[in-house]
């Protein structure tokens, strides 16, 4: 049934709570030309214009058209036919359900039964306290991994153990619904949305959650045959550098071995028989975590701030020879890495254990070790020497001093992507169907092709609202001041 706003494109239907701008419906056709072709589209529509409401138009036009004829099924959006709806900031991510939820009530029949879940990081959903006054988003991360693995959670387990859901009255979820109702009820509002995220018709989630592949593999978000729509996407080149990059300082790659230190004490004391306090045994180490192991990881840690000390300063590298460095320390065989990573994986849930039990900052050093490691692994050596330089740097202020470790607070060593086609290639090979990026502002649009190093064949700059020649022109004249009058 359409509405009185509703026209059909190609055999889709495409409702508006309202009646459209020229804009809105040629920005709403070329987004289901994306869709319904398969093909990756960048579209420009001026402040003011609708775009918001011309994309999820579109993308639920598109959804419905591919459920019924077949393509994906009615009951389970994990089979493909679903939307990935992502912008900048959780603001306009709201913003964004907001019109999702005016279109589904002004259109009732048409839209109805829609389901959408807004998903965010633990600093926008987390509800424990023991995790909200951890500093960093890492420490955020591995005190909540903790709580939760050893049944501390008083909200996980209230919520695991049943005691119900947050929803809104409509099946439309933002954050501040998943907040709100699960304050009243104590239950986990961040597991939630993880659980309604593979169930739902749109998912709204900021969008470097798409891009950073390390988020996105975290993710419980089947993505093949999805179409993906970043809203605001005029940063999106910047933020595709940035996830897939990193920086460290020989403090972190001292805090590690310090970290792997502490780790091999507690293996003694287990190995020893050792009925030192009951924080041993809750520390849960790993049954299968031997000495040997921890000694290994140690010894490759050592290895590897004795290499990087010596890349001189203001001196680029690639990030193959980053790369190099890295496996002479595993012994030269990827395979060596790979056991390397294995034993750093349980040494971090050791590591979680104690900072959960009171112990401030283990783990930080080995996370960023293991954020070194798993780029290296992740990335082609191809591409690292390609497309990635690694600066040694040093701060020239006397106030920055030394750290506890005796390195000078101000050294650090860069690893930057300047290509933001290695993010876009692996978010590709997800097997989206589609993705547009939509902004107000995308000019030039030749840039992004070249940036991304992929092709956009459905390209669209769309007008203002308002005609150009009733568009009135605004000139500030200042007048000069005479001085003495």
């Amino acid at each position: 049934m359409t509405t009185p706003h509703s026209w059909e494109y190609r055999g889709v239907r495409l409702d508006f709570p309202l009646p459209p701008y020229d804009c809105q419906r040629a920005l709403a056709e070329r987004a289901a030309d994306c869709f319904l072709d398969g093909r990756d589209g960048l579209l420009e529509s001026p402040t003011g214009t609708g775009k918001t409401l011309a994309l999820l138009s579109a993308a639920l036009g598109w959804m419905r058209r591919a459920r019924t004829s077949g393509e994906g099924s009615s009951s389970a959006p994990a089979s493909g036919a679903h939307v990935v709806y992502s912008s900048r900031t959780h603001g306009q991510l709201s913003q964004a359900m907001a019109q999702l939820r005016a279109s589904v009530s002004a259109t009732e029949s048409s839209m109805s039964g829609v389901t959408a879940v807004a998903m965010g990081s633990r600093d926008a959903l987390c509800l424990n306290p023991k995790v909200r006054e951890r500093s960093t988003q890492a420490e955020k991360n591995r005190m909540c991994k903790f709580l939760v693995k050893s049944g501390k959670c008083e909200f996980y387990n209230n919520y695991s153990n049943g005691s119900g859901a947050a929803a809104g009255p409509d099946g439309i979820v933002d954050i501040e619904d998943l907040v709100k109702t699960s304050s009243k009820r104590k239950i986990c509002p961040y597991y939630q949305s993880r659980d309604l995220a593979p169930k739902a018709d749109v998912v709204f989630l900021p969008y470097n959650y798409l891009f950073d592949g390390r988020i996105r593999g975290s993710l419980p978000l089947p993505l093949r045959g999805a179409c993906a729509v970043v809203d605001e996407a005029h940063n999106a080149a910047q933020v595709c550098e940035d996830v897939c990059s990193l920086g460290f300082t020989p403090q972190d790659v001292a805090l590690a071995i310090s970290d792997a230190d502490t780790i091999i004490k507690l293996i003694q004391k287990r190995d020893e028989g050792s009925s030192d306090s009951s924080a041993l045994a809750e520390a849960a180490l790993p049954e299968e975590l031997t000495l040997a192991d921890a000694a290994e990881l140690k010894e490759f840690a050592v290895k590897f701030e004795a290499r990087v000390l010596t890349m001189k300063e203001r001196v680029s590298y690639t990030g193959q020879e980053l790369a190099d460095a890295v496996m002479d320390c595993a012994g030269g065989l990827r395979r060596n890495l790979a056991v390397i990573w294995g034993v750093l994986d349980q040494v971090l849930e050791a590591a979680r254990a104690l900072e959960g039990l009171g112990a401030r900052h283990v783990g930080k050093g080995l996370s960023t070790l293991g954020e070194i490691l798993g780029l290296i692994q992740s990335i082609d050596r191809a591409v690292l020497r390609d497309h990635y330089t690694l600066l040694h740097s040093s701060s020239s202020s006397s106030s920055d001093g030394a750290s506890e470790f005796g390195y000078s607070k101000g050294t650090r060593f860069s690893l930057w992507c300047f290509t933001p086609g290695v993010a876009w290639r692996t978010l590709k090979a997800t097997g989206l169907r589609a993705v547009v990026l939509a902004s107000g502002t995308l000019h030039p649009l030749s840039q992004f092709p070249a940036d991304f190093c992929a092709d956009f064949p459905v390209q669209f700059v769309g007008e203002h609202v308002i005609d150009g020649p009733k568009q009135v022109r605004f000139e500030d004249k200042v007048q000069p001041v005479k001085v003495g009058e």
